[in-house]
């Protein structure tokens, strides 16, 4: 998918319910690689995730954000999919929970994309899809493979403001009756594309078009 236009998820995947569990129904494997996203919080190395758990952050396995700041169509589409995979699920649940109205299965979901507000603040930032991958740091793992725009290895640290592609793998969904549900994708692997305030270099494999830029 070059997410280049819409993708109807239902095309993708369906869900049933059986046993009190929902299942999705897709072809295996299913995987996707985002268009190119503004990161924020990457944690990516034993470094960066040992220093969220030293302040207190409950940090397990190696993840980083793709955030919604200077979207173009592009993410917009990959964020539309997303939104409508959490959507189907959605009424897949209405539909097979006869005592749960809408209102209470939204409040159930956990969204992929959503705001991110500051507690000290309340300051709102924009949209953002937090990507974690299966590999626990305890298993001795140095960092999540992260290649360049040539994917040879990036050995440079993901930072703050870096625009990055993911590779994601579709798990399926969750649904903790009562509490809450959702939709499950590991992160597998992470691409470095370049610097937000810098321009996209000229061997870049995709069109520097669908790169956010910031506002001047």
């Amino acid at each position: 998918m070059d997410w280049k236009g819409r993708v109807n998820v239902a095309d993708k995947v369906t869900f049933t319910t059986a046993g009190g569990r929902v299942y999705g129904n897709f072809d295996r494997p299913f995987t996707v690689t985002s268009p190119p996203f503004v990161t924020s919080f990457p944690k990516l190395t034993r470094a960066e995730v040992e220093r969220s758990q030293d302040k207190g952050i409950r940090v397990l396995n190696y993840e980083t954000d793709i955030t919604m700041k200077s979207a173009t169509e592009t993410q917009e589409n990959f964020k539309a999919f997303m939104d409508d995979l959490d959507e189907l699920l959605l009424a897949h649940i209405v539909s097979t929970e006869p005592t749960m109205n809408a209102q209470q299965a939204r409040f159930m979901l956990k969204p992929l994309f959503k705001t991110r507000r500051s507690i000290k603040t309340g300051k709102e930032y924009p949209e953002a899809m937090n990507c974690r991958s299966k590999i626990p740091v305890s298993d001795g793992v140095d960092r999540l493979p992260v290649v360049d725009l040539n994917n040879k290895p990036y050995l440079t640290d993901i930072q703050q403001g870096d625009i990055i592609r993911v590779q994601l793998s579709y798990r399926g969904p969750y649904y903790i009756r009562n509490s809450w549900f959702g939709n499950s994708w590991e992160l597998t692997a992470v691409q470095f594309c370049g610097r937000h305030e810098e321009p996209p270099p000229t061997f870049l494999p995709v069109d520097p078009a669908e790169f956010p830029t910031l506002p001047k």
